[in-house]
């Protein structure tokens, strides 16, 4: 089924089947979420210290999420 998120998916896999490698591996997909957590906190930290708006951090953590959901989507 195409939906969005799938998209995103598909694209973001495509980055790491240049890189040969791939989000349905599981070790690799463990370690790109983690990554994205890693870039959570620092956007968290960012809003805690003014740098970015409620309305941006709110997007930013959204983008994120649709992220980090993608080796579901593959």
């Amino acid at each position: 089924m195409d939906t969005p998120q799938r998209r995103l998916a598909e694209t973001a896999e495509a980055f790491f089947l240049a890189a040969e490698t791939s989000l349905t591996d599981e070790a690799t997909a463990a370690a790109y979420r983690t990554t994205l957590t890693l870039v959570q906190l620092m956007l968290d930290g960012s809003r805690a210290q003014d740098l970015v708006g409620e309305a941006e951090h709110q997007h930013l953590t959204g983008m994120v999420n649709g992220l980090r959901d993608a080796p579901d989507h593959l």
